[in-house]
């Protein structure tokens, strides 16, 4: 983004590099970031951009939270149109006006209506910290601002309820409090309009997934789908730098093209709704962006889910980089099924997140074979094996999953993602001092990160990845 002519140079670079980095770091989860300026080609200016020094094997361009940047930049702009001036008092009202424009796409600071939207989220707000006889509040709220994402919507397997007045979300609640149960996310949602009036019921139907699941896996596909294929670009561009320098012939080179086609996924099927499920005062929001916005506490945050995805693909893929030969049967198990279980995972790890159940997951160097399981662990654990082979994640019930984690300890997984063990006592006789890691089990998991990729959610419900002792992300 090019630096606007109202702030020097400098004085941009110091605020992004100094001010700004430090709430990128916070807002988005990532941390290790780093500032570079260039040049602007055909002028004499210059941009800013922020590069991940730690990489995931990513494209930078494939970082999404990263290339908010270009938003954040144009705010800032906007803040000296309008306000004459940035400075640290406006450091929260830039981020939650960042957070609003990525949310709405008509959400302007230089039009008056922009107000609407912040009201929006106030109301939303002030309704999760109700309660009802006691009991908090778990509400949904779809936002259809045109007649095609209301199509989209009532395309769900669920059924649509017209209602016959529209009324504010804010008189909705308040004359019908008992709505305040019965809108409960999982069996009935409430939908708006443009004008943020309740026009509709979005009802579960007997017998299907509860309502929230059905709704989030909508977005959680079409990011899942976007994320396969760019890892399936970067995994058979690997493969084909491995034929090429074994001598294999231009036409089994070509093979893998083929296949990348064959393979890609549709990633037109992003919902024109927005999504927000509100529980406890927190508010989480699902748009066509690659991430979920969260809101709490007066807090914004970024969380990219895909990047965990991208992370333990790298590291499961390095690990079997030895066995890139093409063949189709390999390549699809190599990456197709890899993919679906490592996407069980993550949805696995967010489910527990949203649970703020404290665990520590350990992905091994290994096979089920290699660790030797029959000699050495206790007869419980028959629980995560059929006849002699370990479940994998994707064939094992997520409530037996939920159950492990509770228990003190790790629970591994081998290079495949099949359940080794759980309940894991990791030795910290050895382990040095980490000024920057608060809680004995968040240290457990860096420390463990030494020679396995280490997965630790925390009782508030962050979920932090380190490898080689350093922390990758926390999301």
């Amino acid at each position: 983004m090019n630096v606007n002519k109202m702030m020097t140079l400098e004085e941009m670079k110091d605020f992004i590099s100094i001010t700004i980095k430090d709430k990128v770091s916070e807002y988005t989860g990532i941390n290790s970031l780093e500032v570079r300026e260039y040049s602007v080609e055909g002028s004499d200016q210059k941009g800013f951009s922020f590069y991940y020094k730690n990489s995931y094997q990513l494209p930078q361009e494939n970082l999404e939270p990263l290339n908010l940047l270009n938003d954040l930049v144009t705010l800032i702009v906007h803040y000296q149109t309008k306000y004459k001036k940035v400075d640290h008092s406006f450091i929260d009202n830039l981020f939650n006006d960042l957070s609003l424009s990525l949310i709405f796409n008509n959400y302007n600071i230089f039009n008056e209506e922009h107000k609407k939207y912040g009201l929006l989220i106030k109301d939303l707000k002030n309704i999760g910290a109700k309660s009802y006889e006691g009991k908090s509040v778990d509400i949904g709220v779809i936002y259809c601002p045109d007649i095609d994402a209301l199509k989209q919507l009532k395309s769900l397997d669920c059924d649509y309820i017209s209602l016959p007045i529209k009324k504010t979300i804010k008189s909705f609640f308040d004359e019908d409090k008992p709505f305040l149960r019965l809108i409960d996310n999982a069996s009935l949602a409430i939908v708006i309009d443009d004008q943020f009036n309740v026009t509709g019921l979005l009802r579960k139907k007997k017998s299907q997934k509860s309502l929230n699941y059905v709704i989030e896996k909508k977005f959680n596909t079409h990011v899942i789908n976007k994320t396969y294929n760019l890892l399936l670009d970067i995994y058979l561009e690997n493969v084909k730098e491995i034929l090429e320098s074994n001598g294999r012939e231009k036409t089994v080179i070509e093979e893998i093209d083929m296949l990348k086609k064959d393979m890609k996924r549709d990633v037109n099927n992003c919902p024109g709704y927005i999504y927000f499920s509100i529980k406890d005062s927190k508010i989480n929001v699902f748009t066509e962006n690659e991430f979920v916005l969260t809101y709490f506490n007066g807090d914004w945050k970024v969380k990219p889910y895909y990047l965990i995805n991208a992370i333990v693909a790298n590291y499961l893929f390095e690990i079997h980089a030895d066995h890139f030969i093409f063949d189709k049967k390999i390549a699809y198990f190599l990456f197709n099924d890899l993919m679906d279980s490592i996407e069980v995972l993550t949805e696995t790890l967010i489910r527990l997140s949203n649970c703020s159940t404290s665990s520590i997951f350990l992905i091994k160097n290994e096979t089920s074979k290699d660790s030797n399981r029959s000699n050495r662990q206790p007869l419980y654990l028959n629980a995560l094996s059929n006849k002699d082979n370990n479940f994998n994640i994707i064939d094992i019930d997520y409530y037996l999953i939920e159950s492990m984690s509770s228990v003190d300890g790790a629970l591994i997984f081998d290079s495949i993602l099949n359940i080794v063990s759980f309940g894991e006592v990791i030795n910290m006789s050895e382990a040095p001092k980490y000024p920057d890691v608060f809680g004995t089990g968040t240290k457990a998991a860096r420390y463990a990160s030494k020679d396995c990729l280490s997965i630790k959610i925390s009782e508030d419900g962050d979920i932090y990845l380190f490898k080689n002792e350093e922390q990758l992300i926390k999301i």
